[in-house]
């Protein structure tokens, strides 16, 4: 009898390690977007060097940890200087994301990893993340960034130098990190699996 009831066990193990690897995994979940207007509309290009600081806020819609965030735009005319993003809650920096020039690839979304840092984000709170290079060109060169107007998100804006742009709105993508979940037929067949074992025992135990 307990050599039958160890087997079962046994079973029982191997059915659940091998069903637990069985998860389900969305990737990088999308939250906040602004993107109004990409491929037709308004689209304002800044020229940015080390004079002038862009900032946009915006609200997260999901609690979770910020995988990253996505900014349009590109770097025009030999820029080598890096570019930092500084995220902000209220006046308490969070973490500070470096990129460089070359990474940054000519009118196409650059995503901005923040993964490392596993900064959580809460539902509800508002969050900004802030723009600057050493980048001193005085010529028409730097870094360039897209910004929509019509005040097109409606749960942040963008600064610029500290003051606010009415009405404007960098482009820009945040992404939470999924969470691995089981699967519910792996959730199903793991509890068939225990009310097997719990019924062998008591009818063992008979």
């Amino acid at each position: 009898m307990c050599i039958k009831f160890i087997k079962s066990i046994s079973i029982s193990i191997v059915i659940t390690l091998g069903l637990l690897g069985n998860t389900a995994n969305a990737g990088l979940i999308l939250d906040q977007v602004n993107d109004a207007g990409l491929g037709g509309g308004t689209k304002i290009g800044k020229y940015f060097r080390g004079s002038i600081e862009l900032s946009q806020t915006f609200t997260a819609g999901i609690s979770g940890s910020l995988a990253g965030l996505d900014l349009k735009g590109y770097t025009y005319d030999g820029v080598a200087e890096d570019l930092f993003i500084d995220l902000y809650e209220g006046s308490n920096r969070l973490a500070t994301a470096v990129t460089n020039a070359e990474g940054f690839e000519f009118t196409s979304w650059n995503f901005i990893d923040f993964s490392s840092f596993e900064i959580s984000l809460s539902e509800g709170s508002e969050y900004s993340f802030n723009l600057s290079t050493s980048h001193q060109n005085t010529n028409d060169s730097g870094y360039l960034f897209y910004f929509t107007g019509n005040d097109s998100y409606e749960n942040g804006f963008m600064s610029a130098n500290g003051s606010e742009r009415v009405g404007n709105d960098l482009y820009f993508r945040t992404y939470i990190e999924s969470i691995e979940v089981p699967e519910p037929s792996t959730l199903a067949i793991l509890l068939l699996s225990v009310i097997g074992l719990a019924s062998t025992k008591r009818i063992q135990q008979k």
